[in-house]
């Protein structure tokens, strides 16, 4: 799985169907490299340095997905708030 280069403009750009899916996708590459540094380890008693590496890079994405994802879902139940209250 390739890593994009997050920047702020390509959160800002992505709405709460788009924010989920792009934390679906992080979530399940950090799984996949997680798995494999397991599978590393159990077979060499050593970790990859590489693979160690990428999964701390997907936490920092996760990270900046994470923040985006909150202020997209407040921004959702208020807006949900105020068409309940019309």
């Amino acid at each position: 799985m390739n890593r994009q280069k997050i920047d702020k403009g390509l959160l800002g750009s992505l709405d709460l169907p788009q924010s989920i899916e792009e934390i679906i996708s992080l979530i399940e590459s950090i799984k996949y490299d997680l798995s494999k540094a397991k599978k590393d380890n159990e077979k060499s008693g050593k970790y990859t340095v590489s693979c160690l590496f990428r999964v701390r890079q997907l936490l920092v994405d996760l990270e900046k997905h994470g923040a985006q994802f909150r202020r997209l879902s407040i921004a959702y139940e208020k807006e949900l708030e105020q068409k309940k209250k019309k």
